[in-house]
C-alpha cells in the first residue's frame, strides 16, 4: 500500500493537504498528519486521528509562513492497537511557490459563492482505499462479483463514500435537462454546477444540497490560471430517488465554520501592500472571477 500526498495553496496563508492510499488499508488503523520546518526532525501532529473511512484531506494554516521558506508535511498510517507505524509519505511545500494572481481569483470566487450566488451542500467523495467490501468483493479474482451493492455503493470498499465535506455550490446556468419516461414521469435531471478550488471533486462523488437534492458527479472540468486550479465546473445527474443516499445522516451546518473562515481570508496579496495589489489587478486583466476555460 502506497500513500500519495499532495499539498496546494488555498490562500496565501492556508494550504490543503489531500492524500490517497493505493490499495487496501489494514483494519484497526488510522492516519495522522504532521508538519515540520525540517525534513528529518521536529514533526508535530496537526490533526487528530483520521479514520480511513473519513475524508482524506485537511486544511492547515502554518505559523510564520512569511518568515519560513518551506514546511514539510507527513502523513502516517498507524495501528490503533499500539500506535506502531505502518506506512508514511512526506512532501515539501515551499512558500515561494504561492501563485498570488491565481489565489486572488480564488478569493473572488469564494466571495461570490459565500455571499451572493452560492448555496450550501455536502460532498461525499468516492472511496478508493480502505477495507474491501465483504458483500461484493471477490478476494480471489480481485474484483466485484455483483452490482447494486448497498453495502459499499458499488465502490468495492467498505463504506464506499467518505464522511460529508462542506462545500459551496452555484448553478452554471438556468438550464436543466430532464429525461422523461413514456409514462411522463421525470426519471433524472442533468444539472451544470460550479464550485471553488476546495474540496477537489471527482467523477463518481455524490453531492447533497441544502434542500436535500442529491446529485452524482458525472464529469469535472477544472478551471486553471497558469496551472493553478481556481474553480471547478461540474456536470451532474439527479439521484433523489436513490434510497441509499436519502438515508445518509448529514452533520449540522455549523460544520461550515471552518470553510467560512477560509472564504473570508484574503486569498491574494496583503491589503496593506497597495503596489503589489495594483500589480495583481493589472495582471488579472479581463480574467473573470468564474470562467469556462483554461487561462494560460
Amino acid at each position: 500500500m502506497i500513500i500519495e500526498l499532495s499539498v496546494r495553496w488555498l490562500t496565501t496563508t492556508t494550504v490543503a493537504l489531500e492524500w490517497t492510499a493505493n490499495g487496501s488499508v489494514a483494519s484497526g488503523s488510522y492516519f495522522i498528519v504532521q508538519r515540520s520546518e525540517f525534513s528529518d526532525e521536529g514533526f508535530i501532529d496537526i490533526t487528530a486521528p483520521v479514520s480511513p473511512t473519513g475524508a482524506l484531506s485537511v486544511i492547515d494554516t502554518p505559523p510564520n509562513i512569511s518568515e519560513i521558506g518551506s514546511y514539510y508535511y507527513k502523513v502516517q498510517l498507524k495501528s490503533v492497537a499500539d500506535d506502531s507505524l505502518l506506512e508514511e509519505s512526506i512532501t515539501k511545500h515551499p512558500r515561494q511557490d504561492r501563485p498570488k494572481v491565481a489565489l486572488e481569483i480564488v478569493r473572488r470566487n469564494n466571495l461570490l459563492l459565500r455571499r451572493f450566488v452560492g448555496f450550501r451542500g455536502f460532498l461525499l467523495t468516492k472511496k478508493e482505499s480502505g477495507s474491501r467490501c465483504p458483500t461484493c468483493w471477490d478476494s480471489i479474482k480481485e474484483r466485484r462479483n455483483r452490482s447494486h451493492c448497498s453495502e459499499c455503493g458499488d465502490t468495492g470498499w467498505i463504506k464506499g463514500l467518505s464522511d460529508p465535506i462542506p462545500i459551496f455550490i452555484a448553478s452554471s446556468s438556468a438550464n436543466e435537462s430532464q429525461a422523461v419516461s413514456v409514462l411522463g414521469a421525470t426519471e433524472e435531471v442533468s444539472r451544470a454546477l460550479w464550485t471553488s478550488n476546495y474540496p477537489l471533486v471527482n467523477p463518481g462523488d455524490i453531492l447533497i444540497l441544502d434542500n436535500k437534492e442529491i446529485y452524482r458527479i458525472d464529469t469535472v472540468q477544472p478551471v486553471a490560471f497558469r496551472e493553478t486550479i481556481v474553480s471547478q465546473n461540474l456536470q451532474t445527474t439527479g439521484m433523489s430517488k436513490n434510497r441509499e443516499y436519502n438515508n445518509i445522516t448529514l452533520p449540522s451546518f455549523d460544520e461550515f465554520t471552518a470553510l467560512d473562515l477560509i472564504h473570508r481570508q484574503y486569498g491574494g496579496v496583503s491589503t496593506g501592500d497597495h503596489t503589489e495589489l495594483k500589480d495583481v489587478e493589472n495582471r488579472l486583466g479581463d480574467f473573470s472571477i468564474h470562467t469556462e476555460g483554461d487561462k494560460k
